[in-house]
């Protein structure tokens, strides 16, 4: 499966958090030093995340995850994954 990048939502020495979106599903990548933690979110909750009403692990905690590697400039491969995701600290807001 194929993700087109979208929106860089934080930035800190580079992009550190993006929203990406494929077929009207939108996905919240972050980076790793092998590729991106990708996880499909749905609408309503990036607009929480978006507005601070929720923070990052809120919004991913309990989801599927994939491994995301660049496939060009625009694209990240995705490879679903299994065992636990390593999840971001409590209290990070946008």
């Amino acid at each position: 499966m194929l993700v087109h990048r979208g929106k860089v939502l934080f930035y800190y020495d580079g992009p550190v958090l993006f929203s990406y979106d494929s077929n009207d599903r939108d996905y919240i990548c972050m980076p790793l030093e092998e590729g991106y933690v990708v996880v499909r979110v749905k609408s309503w909750r990036l607009h929480l995340f978006k507005f601070g009403i929720i923070d990052l692990r809120d919004l991913v905690y309990g989801r599927p995850w994939y491994l995301g590697k660049p496939d060009s400039e625009l694209f990240l491969k995705l490879t679903e994954q299994h065992g636990p995701m390593v999840l971001p600290k409590p209290g990070f807001f946008i």
